[in-house]
């Protein structure tokens, strides 16, 4: 800035010199060569403060990249938590970010206020699954502690593979699951993120309704008609739902429309009345059992109640 002060005081005198010059050259008491060489000496000076200006305003940009690189220097945190993730040391490079490529991560910071479960429910059981549904949650690290929690997010399709909420759980698995984020409801201070948790999410509530084991239902194809198969508009084999009776010491199919789901019993909407006696078994067992298998009831020594097994 000093120089650019000197600058303008040698500017402004060869602007004085220069129009004294100038008077004295048109009243012809001063020579050409003169008025010329004054002229000459006040361009130049207006010339070095016009450079003088310029180099300001370079040191001022460098100036201002400078303080741009300094502030980038401390890391703050948009948020106050805790560090749940340090993925780096003192004294090791880090690299700043750009458009196309991702800068080093340097740590986590978690808002434990606001806790969120994230869970894999299957395919057949999302679409009753809400936003909004009141659940039951039941986190490892608490044994006999349940906690309450509202479902948030329901995710619209499928889990990925590399999914990075649930990369441990979805590798090496077939099966379709579909996310959903549970928020835990006055959660503990010392809960940390990676807990394993299971929930039960409440999706509805029918007082007195039927229900029967959720091991019963059981899936079949439609029975031939004419020796034909009964196929859908598709040429696919149709199949019902339903669940086999005992009946006369044989199994009886009765077709069923399933409701609710617990974690034990289901719904029944259609189907059987209250206190008939239906077959309940592992899955591959009752796809391979048929509509009139003669059926031998054993007892389970002294324990009630009676299971019936086809012949």
């Amino acid at each position: 800035r000093s120089d650019l002060l000197a600058g303008r005081a040698t500017t402004e005198q060869a602007r004085f010199d220069y129009e004294r010059a100038k008077r004295n050259w048109e009243a012809k008491i001063l020579s050409e060569a003169e008025y010329q060489k004054t002229k000459s000496a006040y361009d130049t000076a207006q010339a070095n403060l016009s450079a003088i200006q310029q180099r300001l305003e370079e040191s001022g940009a460098n100036l201002a990249a400078s303080r741009d690189s300094l502030s980038k220097t401390t890391v703050s945190a948009p948020i106050a938590g805790v560090i749940t993730y340090l993925p780096v040391k003192e004294g090791e490079v880090t690299v700043i970010g750009t458009m196309n490529n991702p800068g080093t991560q340097l740590l986590t910071v978690s808002d434990m206020s606001e806790v969120e479960a994230v869970m894999m429910v299957d395919e057949t059981s999302v679409p009753e699954v809400k936003v909004g549904q009141k659940a039951n949650l039941n986190i490892d690290a608490y044994p006999n502690r349940p906690f309450e929690g509202i479902v948030t997010e329901v995710g619209s399709s499928p889990i990925a593979k590399n999914d990075p909420d649930l990369l441990s759980l979805t590798t090496g698995s077939e099966a379709i699951n579909f996310k959903v984020k549970i928020r835990v409801v006055n959660p503990p201070e010392t809960i940390r993120p990676g807990f394993s948790v299971t929930a039960d999410i409440l999706t509805g509530r029918k007082e007195g309704a039927t229900a029967i084991p959720i091991q019963a239902p059981v899936v079949r194809d439609v029975p031939k008609k004419d020796g034909k198969p009964v196929t859908s508009a598709a040429g696919r084999p149709q199949t019902e739902e339903g669940v086999y009776l005992v009946k006369n010491q044989k199994l009886a199919f009765e077709k069923v429309e399933t409701g609710l789901a617990g974690e034990l019993m289901i719904e029944v909407k259609k189907g059987p009345k209250v206190g008939a006696e239906i077959v309940t078994g592992p899955f591959k067992v009752l796809r391979q059992v048929k509509e009139g298998d003669k059926v031998i009831v054993e007892k389970e020594g002294a324990k009630k109640g009676r299971t019936p097994t086809a012949a």
